[in-house]
């Protein structure tokens, strides 16, 4: 494989050393996150991509603390709102007591 692939190391937003649609694939994991300027990256990812090649992101959800307790993960958990609420009042109460129904 390596005499058919060259990896760089390069900043997303300014892949100056890569000459203008040279490359067949653009590839990124939990990259787009700490990336103030996602416009520039996919200006950069454009410019250096062949016709008809591809890119292949993968970034992290970040929606675990939602604005508002009816939704876990971006879910509608207000059919289960009894059920959290029992979870919340058995993790928030001491170990050797029971929760009362």
């Amino acid at each position: 494989m390596e005499d058919r692939c060259d990896f760089i190391n390069a900043s997303a937003d300014g892949l100056t050393e890569v000459p203008d649609q040279s490359v067949d694939v653009v590839t990124t994991r939990s990259v787009l996150i700490y990336v103030k300027d996602k416009q520039a990256v996919f200006k950069e990812f454009h410019r250096v991509l062949r016709h008809g090649g591809r890119f292949s992101i993968f970034e992290p959800i970040n929606a675990y603390f939602p604005s508002s307790p009816d939704f876990f993960w971006n879910y509608d958990a207000r059919p289960v709102a009894g059920l959290v609420q029992g979870c919340e009042q058995c993790t928030s109460e001491p170990s050797h007591e029971r929760p009362t129904p």
